[in-house]
């Protein structure tokens, strides 16, 4: 649409009024309007937009040398009491400009109020969800400052209850309607503290996704004063919703059409930010195999609390490994103790190749744990001489040094310190490059170098790690 269209005319009319009235652009010295910068800004914007607003816009006019800013309804004012004295001394005014003034002011001041109504309610609702937000952020700093939330009280819809005058925050929103707060049992009151807690019993569904483990919620009832929410957000405009008819008279429900503000916080959020210890899977990595040899390798937790349930994805992939969590395990001359916390993977690979394997493990306490890892098999083959898809390298040359890894620099790696890491390795064709200086960026000249082949001579244990040295390769 052709804003021009719309702006133009409606701005050419104010010369036309001035000249009606009788006090021309040039004459009302006294209040120069620039009726030209109004005209400039309306059309600079929606043509519905520049009319609806007009009446607030600001123009700039002169009185007395001294710039200030009105709206126009007030400028049209001064500017006719100013000229009435000369129209009282020339000549009086018709009704037919009398009656120009009036109807343009009454339409730019109808016009005006009509948006009152809309832009207050996107006042309120940006209001209320920044109250909403801040009351968050206050609960959640209580109880990373005191390890404990406040208790929930009772829900008054008339009164915040205590819990939001202990957290320092508003418990009301844009329109007056006291917040409600919902506490996980286990971890409200100075009773219990945080890092104690691994599960909450307090759960929501938030339009459509379902999560656990929530440490506190806040609600808003939103415009239409009505608190809808127990523990599912619905999306906004949802018709005939009511979860929670505690706020309303009698405890009625009022099915009404969903707009409540919701925030939530996690159990686990809480735990971080004091510094609890998390529990986690520590097995960095899975060592080399080979295909139709014994394999084992151990995993390993911390920060949990026995028994654990295990599930490894991708073993059936390598087929003939298995996940014991009771027994020995024999590779090699090694024999590995397997229990319920450091289970074992064990068994004789049938595939070879690099597979993912992702590692899951939950506590007594409800805490999970997720790890991926990769475990490469080799083609069956004997110690030096087994041909290893891919080598890993340690630097044991007795200082920090800059290498290169078939072209990749790897600086800084101190002494004992991998090379190598678990994506970039040594493999078939590649070698591994010191540089006669350190400093950083793999741009000295380069003083040694050790290939694949030389690797594989020094594998004796097969299991294809080895380490760098001043001398050559060795097994590790």
């Amino acid at each position: 649409m052709n804003k021009n269209l719309f702006v133009e005319p409606f701005c050419n009319l104010i010369p036309l009024i001035f000249k009606n009235l009788n006090f021309a652009i040039e004459k009302c010295f006294d209040c120069y309007i620039y009726y030209q910068l109004s005209c400039l800004y309306l059309s600079k914007i929606s043509p519905l937009f520049a009319l609806m607003s007009f009446p607030q816009s600001i123009l700039q006019f002169q009185d007395k040398g001294i710039f200030l800013k009105l709206p126009i309804e007030k400028l049209l004012i001064i500017c006719y009491k100013k000229n009435m004295q000369n129209k009282i001394k020339n000549q009086g005014l018709t009704l037919v400009e009398v009656a120009i003034v009036l109807v343009i002011l009454g339409l730019l001041i109808g016009l005006g109020a009509s948006l009152i109504g809309p832009l207050t309610k996107r006042a309120k609702l940006q209001e209320t969800r920044d109250i909403v937000k801040q009351a968050k952020e206050s609960f959640l700093g209580y109880a990373v400052k005191n390890g404990f939330l406040p208790q929930e009280g009772t829900y008054d819809n008339s009164t915040p209850v205590q819990a939001f005058q202990d957290v320092g925050t508003k418990g009301r929103d844009a329109w007056g309607k006291p917040l409600r707060y919902i506490a996980a049992n286990e971890i409200e009151g100075s009773s219990v503290y945080v890092c104690d807690i691994y599960t909450t019993s307090l759960t929501i569904d938030d339009r459509g996704t379902f999560y656990s483990n929530i440490a506190f919620i806040i609600i808003s009832g939103g415009e239409n004063y009505n608190i809808q929410t127990e523990n599912t957000i619905y999306e906004t405009g949802t018709p005939n919703i009511d979860d929670y008819p505690y706020d309303n008279e009698n405890n009625m429900p009022r099915r009404e059409d969903y707009d409540d503000i919701v925030d939530y916080v996690y159990l686990d959020k809480i735990r971080a930010l004091v510094g609890c210890p998390k529990f986690r899977i520590t097995t960095e990595f899975l060592h080399y195999g080979y295909k139709g040899s014994q394999y084992g390798a151990q995993l390993s937790v911390a920060n949990g609390f026995p028994n654990y349930t295990w599930n490894i994805s991708g073993l059936d992939k390598i087929e003939g490994l298995l996940l014991l969590t009771s027994g020995n395990c024999t590779y090699d001359s090694v024999t590995l103790t397997c229990d319920n916390a450091s289970p074992c993977i064990c068994g004789t690979p049938e595939n070879y190749g690099t597979f993912p394997i992702k590692i899951e493990v939950t506590d007594s306490k409800n805490q999970t744990a997720t790890k991926n890892l990769s475990l490469t098999i080799n083609p069956s083959g004997g110690g030096g001489g087994g041909g290893c898809i891919a080598y890993r390298a340690w630097n044991l040359t007795g200082a920090t040094r800059d290498f290169t890894v078939s072209g990749t620099c790897r600086n800084n790696r101190g002494n004992n310190a991998e090379i190598t890491t678990t994506t970039i390795t040594l493999n078939s064709g590649g070698s591994i490059s010191r540089h006669a200086s350190t400093v950083g960026n793999c741009t000295s000249a380069i003083a040694q170098t050790l290939t694949y082949d030389q690797a594989v001579a020094a594998d004796t244990d097969r299991d294809c790690l080895v380490n760098f040295t001043l001398s050559g390769f060795t097994d590790r």
